[in-house]
């Protein structure tokens, strides 16, 4: 499949989606540190199932088998753009992390420039950039939604401009606290990036059809 057909079958926002997806390893961290007595939760997962072939596998796998029982063709192209977006991020966090268990559950990591941890201060200047992240997709979303004459959902447009002035405080927030240095930056990281990102899957579901 030439990479011009991923545009032409409408993937861009499945793409976008699975690019999102392995980060639920992060939603996962609090949670699990909630129910149990581990100290560092998110070295259970991050990086590892979600950031996997497996992991990509079986949701190909997956849609390719909705497809066959539904006898529609839609589930399928969505199983390959999930599998692709999910490819690029692992792919990126190769890049960027200083460890990735791609053939997990074996314990093989990948790391392109075998890179150390970065200090608490870095990590934290880095986790705050997630939420300029996201806000930037919600100026993108905005941005195709104008340039449409019709489209599905446009009561769903305010609350997409309210969200994108959200995760820019959130990144000023996350950025001043990173420099103050506060002691619970993650603790309060992981209770609104969640939100931040389910809200991110869920809005670019819903104005899928900006992209056609």
């Amino acid at each position: 499949m030439k990479f011009y057909r991923f545009f032409k079958l409408n993937l861009v926002p499945y793409i976008i989606i699975g690019f999102l997806i392995p980060n639920f390893d992060l939603v996962f961290a609090p949670i699990i540190k909630f129910f149990s007595n581990s100290n560092e939760p998110l070295n259970n997962f991050q990086n590892k199932a979600t950031h996997s072939i497996t992991f990509i596998f079986f949701i190909y796998l997956f849609f390719q088998i909705i497809s066959e029982i539904k006898k529609n063709q839609k589930n399928q192209e969505i199983g390959i753009g999930l599998s692709f977006g999910i490819f690029l991020h692992i792919f990126i966090d190769s890049f960027l992390w200083d460890s990735v268990y791609l053939f997990w559950p074996l314990k093989l990591q990948l790391n392109f420039w075998n890179i150390k941890n970065l200090s608490m201060f870095h990590s934290n200047i880095f986790l705050s950039s997630v939420f300029f992240f996201f806000r930037v997709l919600a100026w993108i979303i905005i941005e195709l939604t104008l340039k449409k004459n019709d489209i599905e959902h446009p009561g769903f447009i305010p609350i997409i401009i309210r969200w994108k002035r959200i995760e820019f405080y959130l990144f000023l927030t996350f950025l001043l606290l990173s420099i103050l240095q506060f002691s619970y930056l993650n603790l309060l990281f992981y209770l609104f990036y969640a939100p931040s990102l389910i809200f991110s899957i869920f809005t670019i579901y819903i104005m899928r059809d900006i992209f056609k």
